[in-house]
């Protein structure tokens, strides 16, 4: 193991440098938005992350917040994540690396090869800088947009070659080259002949803090902290930056935050709602592409009368949403919006033209985890029609809750 260390200090340290910010004045951040456990937003500026806080000015007084779960999270205000490009890897939990395979000369794979035969894959990134993942922690390798990727299969590892063309088999060794066994025989593949990969390892669920960051990654990180050169940041396991324990950042560099002591869920990553129609004008319920949005807090909309529900995760103590008419159905839209978890109505609110949105923040009994979340449109007085309601928002789980 201290062979395996030293030797990829001595391999990684030029990349490390590249991660490194230049100078203490371009931490000055502009405004984000700072989303506390009600869903409440407050423009701030000036953020800066501490072990145990977070610390920022607002209305010019400077203001600090412990991470007792009274914070969410911290967003740059468009709210807009950036789209990956070129090539990228994702992990089975939902984490997102953008860059492109390292490149090593010959001597320097050699020493990785004798140091340990498990190198998994070691992936080159803008703002991270080298950065290594287990394969079993793989869910799909992009290396060239242009082919789409293979589904996910639940019993073989899919390589898309540049043609389109598909092998599957079990990844053998995916880095330097791929090697993959096919009915018992080995095949090697140079990465620049495949596209994609998508790997059979199954779905795992997110844990700890996750950062967006301007490239487009979005990471697990086991620290965030804000120092006079740069915010440093601890990837969470299972990532590893070879040869160092943090990489450096700016904070124009990191959108958004959020974090672990907020046990923050967005509504969309629970998935798409089962749903009921109530008349013949309900239509079924789409959403923004959670990938485009940070925090992956995506919009959902829902067409009523319309009866929609999701299955709330365990160890929820807190529902927080807003609901409101879609901007172009304010003149006829007029509708009562009900939400109700487990067999318990929880709140009501009436949306129109006049009153276009409203924010709901329901607490939890021990009771409550683990039941279905409703909620239900309703035409008001202008009959169906235009009552098209936006959902947006977060549950929130306990701080000892897995998420």
């Amino acid at each position: 193991m201290h062979h395996l260390r030293h030797t990829l200090m001595r391999v990684f340290a030029g990349a490390a440098l590249l991660a490194v910010s230049t100078s203490a004045s371009a931490q000055v951040s502009r405004d984000r938005v700072l989303i506390d456990d009600a869903l409440e937003r407050h423009i701030v500026d000036n953020i800066r992350f501490e072990a145990d806080a977070v610390a920022f000015e607002r209305d010019g007084m400077a203001e600090r917040l412990p991470l007792d779960g009274s914070v969410v999270a911290v967003v740059e205000p468009s709210e807009r994540a950036p789209r990956p490009r070129d090539s990228w890897v994702e992990l089975a939990d939902g984490q997102r690396l953008v860059g492109a395979p390292l490149i090593l000369g010959s001597s320097q794979i050699a020493d990785l090869t004798q140091a340990t035969e498990d190198v998994g894959l070691v992936w080159s990134t803008p703002l991270l800088g080298s950065v290594r993942v287990p394969l079993e922690s793989l869910r799909r390798v992009v290396l060239r947009e242009g082919v789409a990727s293979a589904a996910h299969d639940e019993l073989f590892d899919v390589l898309v070659l540049n043609n389109g063309d598909q092998m599957r088999g079990l990844l053998e060794r995916l880095w330097p080259d791929i090697v993959l066994d096919v009915d018992g025989q080995l095949r090697t593949f140079e990465l620049s002949t495949v596209s994609s990969i998508t790997l059979a390892n199954v779905e795992t669920e997110q844990s700890g803090s996750r950062v967006w960051l301007s490239d487009g990654s979005v990471i697990g990180v086991e620290s965030i902290e804000t120092t006079d050169d740069g915010i440093r940041i601890e990837p969470a396991r299972p990532l590893a930056l070879p040869g160092r324990v943090q990489a450096l950042v700016t904070i124009d560099e990191v959108l958004a935050v959020a974090f672990e002591s907020g046990g923050v869920r967005p509504l969309a990553d629970l998935g798409m709602p089962s749903w009921q129609s109530l008349s013949a004008w309900a239509f079924p319920p789409s959403s923004d592409d959670p990938e485009q949005v940070l925090l992956g807090a995506a919009r959902i909309e829902l067409v009523g009368p319309i009866d929609a529900s999701w299955q709330l995760p365990e160890g929820v103590r807190r529902v927080a949403l807003r609901a409101r008419l879609r901007d172009d159905c304010r003149t006829w839209g007029d509708c009562k919006v009900s939400l109700m978890v487990g067999d318990r109505p929880a709140a009501t609110a009436r949306l129109h033209g006049g009153s276009p949105d409203t924010a709901f923040k329901i607490d939890l009994q021990a009771d409550l985890s683990g039941q279905p979340l409703s909620i239900r449109i309703e035409e008001g007085r202008n009959g169906a029609i235009q009552d098209r309601v936006m959902i947006e928002g977060f549950v929130l789980l306990s701080n000892n809750s897995s998420q």
